[in-house]
């Protein structure tokens, strides 16, 4: 079980030991994302849950930063259901990831990728399965935090592309920053236990919780928001982006609106959360705010804080998930049909 799901919570030198193996590899995973670069105009990114929301983020940080480089992340199930004529070019390249190899979509769409003239690279375990469908292969390493690992290893083989094809200028910072990640992720989920347990007594049996996020934050309410509290708890979970509130969610919040969390993260859509926390507190009922600027994150170099941030505010509400386990008795880990049944 994910270790900053557990109170107590390690130590600090427990839980950096659990991505050491992960921080080793991230120079020549760099490295290999330089190599290749000069190959490809086009990036797909592919999965499902929690790899999906991983790469949803990175495709924020790849078109907010590429001028040549298209970047694009697909569940995939979407991926296998289009399958574009444009991965069929020597010019796209085609990332997949799955923790366990096994996850039945992202076999399919390794396997109808690789009889395509694109590149694969995937991230996985090193027992997988799914790694001999692709050119290259990641592994995660002997970890029990592949969320985070399957982070950290992909933004730096992304960085390593876009510091080569596209003159990013920070890859440099990155990797400097990235070993010091494990150490801000203990220490955000350490600091907001308090608020976790508070924000977890004040759940009324039944609600929905409302997760607000923008741009690259989304990851929030997508990795953490329906692949732990709603798939690992069976708590119902409306994942939404602040774009979104004021043509939509506005029109149904009132003060008895109960359960609001929002995140707010250092990119260029900070002002949208920010706008939103603004209303929240006036017109709202009870709202949890967790602002990734409140967190000293360091290690990390300012440059590289927003590509790291919505990480940090998943790891401060992980306790929250671990109080509200026992609020709604319901184990964290007793899945209903996942692994159980063929569906």
């Amino acid at each position: 079980m994910d270790l900053l799901l557990q109170v107590p919570l390690p130590d600090d030198a427990v839980y950096v030991a659990s991505l050491a193996e992960t921080v080793r590899q991230l120079p020549a995973v760099a490295d290999y994302g330089r190599m290749i670069a000069g190959k490809f105009n086009r990036i797909y990114m592919v999965s499902s849950g929690a790899g999906y929301h991983i790469m949803r983020g990175l495709e924020w940080f790849g078109e907010s930063t590429a001028e040549k480089i298209e970047f694009r992340a697909l569940t995939s199930a979407d991926f296998n259901n289009q399958l574009s004529p444009k991965v069929d070019c020597l010019t796209t390249l085609v990332i997949l990831s799955s923790k366990s190899g096994k996850t039945p979509e992202t076999v399919a769409a390794a396997e109808r990728a690789k009889n395509r003239l694109c590149t694969t690279v995937v991230f996985t375990s090193e027992t997988s399965s799914l790694a001999k469908q692709a050119d290259h292969a990641f592994y995660l390493g002997d970890t029990n935090q592949a969320f985070y690992a399957t982070f950290m290893l992909m933004l730096a083989f992304v960085g390593g592309i876009l510091e080569e094809a596209e003159g990013w200028g920070l890859l440099e910072q990155l990797l400097s920053s990235l070993p010091a990640l494990p150490k801000v992720l203990i220490s955000a989920a350490r600091q907001s236990e308090l608020q976790g347990k508070v924000n977890a007594e004040r759940y009324a049996a039944g609600d929905p919780i409302y997760l607000f996020a923008s741009g690259p934050g989304m990851l929030v309410p997508g990795g953490f928001g329906l692949c732990v509290v709603e798939e690992k708890l069976k708590v119902v979970v409306v994942d939404r982006g602040a774009d979104h509130f004021f043509h939509s969610t506005l029109e149904t919040t009132t003060k008895t609106s109960r359960h609001f969390i929002l995140i707010v993260a250092e990119d260029s859509s900070r002002e949208q959360m920010e706008r939103m926390v603004t209303f929240c507190k006036e017109h709202a009922g009870h709202t949890e705010i967790y602002d990734t600027e409140e967190f000293k994150m360091e290690g990390i170099d300012p440059k590289i804080r927003p590509l790291v941030a919505p990480y940090v505010a998943e790891a401060a509400l992980k306790p929250y998930a671990f109080y509200l386990s026992q609020v709604t008795e319901r184990p964290l880990n007793d899945m209903r049909y996942m692994g159980k049944i063929d569906y």
